[in-house]
């Protein structure tokens, strides 16, 4: 008995034909955002926090408002020129012909125990130079005594002291314009020092 041939065997297997090109997909659409509500939230607990944080913000807001137009605008004295300044007092400064500082000065009060005591006359040496001078009046004046230098009457003459020890022309020392603001400062920093 003869088998019959296979129709397995007798297929022919023929290459897939190339396939078409697909066009492109396009992206789905996004889906619609919510819109933004129109009015406050109506249930408590959000009407709360939405409470809150209003107050909050407009408090900060006023805070930042006061703190603005209660901030002091008197001059920081340096602590660094004040720690390097053996005899600080407060002095009256006047004017000379130029409109700079007047490097004779009279002493209104020492700000620490044997400083030169009120109404002495000193001079300062680079005070014209010094900055902070904004007219006649009394100035807090961070000073050391001069080594090198004596007044013709045999007098000792002063140094503004600069914010660094070894300040030059280009870094000029600084004078505080006395006030309630600078002598708590001042009286601040010898209280400690003292």
């Amino acid at each position: 008995m003869s088998a019959a041939p296979s129709d397995r065997s007798a297929e022919v297997t023929a290459p897939a034909p190339p396939a078409a090109p697909q066009p492109p997909v396009a992206a789905p659409a996004p889906a619609p955002q919510p819109a933004a509500p129109d009015r406050p939230p109506r249930d408590p607990r959000s009407r709360f926090f939405l409470a809150a944080t209003a107050a909050l913000f407009f408090g900060w807001l006023a805070w930042l408002g006061y703190t603005a137009l209660t901030k002091s605008r008197e001059p920081i004295v340096s602590h660094a020129q004040a720690a390097l300044a053996p005899v600080p007092v407060v002095a009256t400064v006047t004017a000379d012909d130029k409109g700079a500082p007047a490097a004779k000065v009279t002493v209104v009060e020492p700000l620490r125990p044997g400083g030169p005591p009120a109404k002495t006359q000193l001079v300062v040496a680079n005070l014209p130079a010094a900055r902070g001078f904004t007219g006649a009046g009394d100035y807090l004046l961070l000073l050391a005594p001069d080594p090198l230098a004596f007044q013709h009457d045999g007098g000792p003459v002063f140094q503004l002291v600069g914010p660094r020890p070894s300040s030059s022309d280009s870094d000029p020392a600084t004078i505080y314009k006395w006030s309630a603001d600078v002598e708590a400062q001042a009286r601040n920093l010898y209280r400690a020092k003292d």
